[in-house]
């Protein structure tokens, strides 16, 4: 995924009301462009393998 459009897919599930988003931790740096008042709706989850990905999801 280009970081284009793992920032427009951010921006899209804010958009359609998302509080929390899980994301792998390899994407942290293309999360950088998001703009502001996306990442103030947001709280991003990041996760290192599939594992942890499973536990943080249902934690949430």
């Amino acid at each position: 995924m280009t970081v284009r459009d793992v920032t427009r897919a951010v921006i899209s599930l804010v958009e359609k009301g998302a509080a929390h988003v899980l994301m792998p931790i390899s994407a942290r740096k293309q999360l950088n462009d998001l703009p502001d008042d996306v990442l103030t709706k947001v709280t991003l989850f990041y996760y290192s393998d599939p594992r942890d990905a499973l536990i943080k999801g249902l934690a949430e």
